[in-house]
C-alpha cells in the first residue's frame, strides 16, 4: 500500500468543518435557550398574575349577586288615527 501523502488530522483536533458546525450549533442552542427562558419568564409572572387576580377579596365583592333584570316583551306599535 503507498503511503497517504496529505496526513490526516490528529486523532485530537477537530477538522475546520466539524468546528464551524459546533459553532453555529452552539449558537442556535443559545438563541433557543434564551427564547424559552423568555417565555418560561412570561408564563410564570401571568400565573402569579392569574392566582393574585383569583385570590384577591377584592374582586368577590365587587361581583352584583343581583339577578339581572328579564326583558320584557316587545312594546306593540302605536295605532294610527283612522283619519286618511
Amino acid at each position: 500500500m503507498p503511503k497517504p501523502t496529505k496526513p490526516g488530522p490528529a486523532a485530537g483536533t477537530p477538522t475546520r468543518s466539524e468546528t464551524l458546525l459546533e459553532k453555529t450549533t452552539r449558537a442556535a442552542w443559545d438563541i433557543i435557550d434564551d427564547e424559552n427562558a423568555k417565555r418560561d419568564l412570561k408564563t410564570e409572572r401571568l400565573r402569579e398574575a392569574r392566582l393574585a387576580r383569583a385570590n384577591d377579596p377584592a374582586d368577590e365583592t365587587a361581583v352584583d349577586e343581583t339577578p339581572p333584570i328579564p326583558k320584557t316583551a316587545r312594546k306593540k306599535a302605536r295605532a294610527t288615527s283612522g283619519t286618511s
